[in-house]
């Protein structure tokens, strides 16, 4: 009969975080801390964790988060002119980048940039709103009014 392994809340809690990092992919994360998947999944679900480990969690956040910062900062600081000229920038970059993505998703930050969410009728009114202030405009100059588009300037 197999034998179940006992694991203790900070190990859980450093799982847990790394599987985090990897986006629930639970095969690598399984690879990386030597945890089965299905445990994994059941403590992903609550199962087996107390509730002090979701407090674990986040201080190892903090602390992985803090180690890839470190390893942006190594990385950067090892690349010289001459490493440069020897390495593929397309590799170069993707490190840093994968450095830079992983902190900031321990830290709960961005990691994509996106445009605001618009919707098509919020562009409609934005768009019939623009068109309504250039035919005030456009009346207003042929009634012989100025547009000033400048701000007046004021004189002592």
């Amino acid at each position: 009969m197999g034998e179940y392994r006992q694991y203790s809340d900070d190990q859980k809690a450093v799982a847990l975080a790394v599987l985090e990092v990897n986006q629930g992919d639970y095969s690598k994360t399984a690879r990386q801390t030597n945890v089965p998947r299905i445990t994994l999944k059941h403590w992903a679900d609550g199962d087996g964790v107390s509730p002090a480990v979701s407090e674990i969690v986040q201080g190892k956040r903090g602390a992985l988060a803090d180690r890839f910062e470190a390893g942006i900062h190594q990385f950067i600081d090892a690349i010289t002119p001459e490493k440069i000229e020897l390495a593929d920038l397309r590799t170069l970059a993707t490190c840093a980048g994968i450095f830079t993505d992983k902190m900031r998703l321990l830290r709960e930050q961005a990691t994509t940039i996106s445009n605001a969410a618009i919707t098509d009728e919020d562009r409609l009114r934005e768009l019939q709103e623009l068109m309504q202030r250039l035919r005030q405009r456009q009346i207003e100059a042929q009634q012989g009014q100025v547009i000033d588009i400048e701000p007046e300037e004021e004189t002592d």
